[in-house]
């Protein structure tokens, strides 16, 4: 029974083989048992497809950076870049991560490059679902600054901010979320890797529902 609940708090897709902490909450959520903090512990730590399925996120990195505080949803986003990746069956190699600084919900979306043009089309879908932001951050890529994409920025009236990648003001939130849905993406596609943008969606539902320590709340609960 214990190994049951286990497996399906931390392997399924729902969770996508989530760290010790969020496995952790997702059991004390629902279930206890006397030492679970333990089992808990030696389960993760001894997961085959955890240790076997790194290669796909290897190169990701996660920085300690200070994030901007927000004082409502959407008020100020993050927006970045990740890839290339194996091209998938449907000739994507990058995706373009969103989130918001207030909620932590995110978006990702995949995409043949991250041209300009591309960017300002996510841009564009984005604003349309959840509002105009006040403020976007993002690294000093020239395609978040492109001439379409400042177009957008002063019809809108949106401030665009630039950070320096990894340093201490840095995009934080995005480059965490980098991290998070890539290494969920590594435990969803199957071998040859070609079919990650299917399992964008479910990497996106494990990161929305997974508890959040700065907001103390799943992001799906504060957007």
């Amino acid at each position: 029974m214990i190994h049951q609940v286990l497996k399906v708090c931390h392997d399924s897709k729902s969770v996508a083989h989530a760290g010790f902490g969020r496995t952790l909450r997702h059991v004390k959520e629902r279930f206890w048992w006397c030492r679970f903090y333990q089992d808990v512990k030696k389960y993760v730590a001894s997961c085959h497809e955890c240790i076997s399925r790194r290669g796909f996120s290897k190169n990701q990195k996660a920085p300690m950076q200070r994030i901007p505080t927000a004082n409502f949803p959407f008020e100020k986003v993050g927006i970045d870049a990740v890839g290339p990746f194996v091209t998938s069956s449907e000739g994507n190699k990058h995706l373009i991560v969103m989130t918001d600084y207030f909620s932590k919900y995110a978006e990702a979306y995949p995409v043949k490059n991250i041209q300009g043009e591309t960017v300002c089309k996510v841009l564009m879908d984005f604003i349309s679902r959840h509002g105009i932001m006040r403020i976007l951050y993002s690294d000093i890529g020239s395609n978040f600054i492109s001439a379409a994409m400042q177009e957008v920025y002063e019809l809108l009236g949106i401030s665009k901010k630039q950070c320096l990648s990894y340093s201490p003001q840095g995009n934080g939130a995005v480059e965490r979320l980098n991290k998070t849905l890539v290494e969920a993406l590594s435990h969803l596609v199957s071998f040859n890797q070609t079919d990650w943008c299917q399992q964008i969606p479910l990497a996106l539902m494990a990161y929305r529902n997974a508890y959040h320590r700065s907001i103390l709340e799943k992001p799906f609960f504060c957007y």
